[in-house]
């Protein structure tokens, strides 16, 4: 999420989802698992990711990098 103030006093709100499309291949193993799994999951002291790590906290990673991603 973002937020940031607007020269008409408004305020702007944006919501940035990670676009794991692009690495993931329909019908492929990694869509099969990510099937399964249908969500992460997100608990007090832990996650369970959808997919791999590498995908989840690095290559789609939207912290203040230029990654493939919707914005709302």
């Amino acid at each position: 999420m973002s937020c940031r103030q607007l020269d008409d006093g408004c305020v702007e709100i944006g919501v940035h989802i990670a676009d794991v499309s692009y690495f993931v291949t329909p019908g492929k193993p990694l869509d099969d698992m990510a099937s399964r799994r249908c969500t992460t999951t997100y608990l007090t002291q832990r996650c369970y990711p959808m997919l791999p790590r590498l995908l989840c906290e690095q290559l789609c990673r939207l912290a203040g990098l230029l990654c493939y991603s919707w914005s709302l």
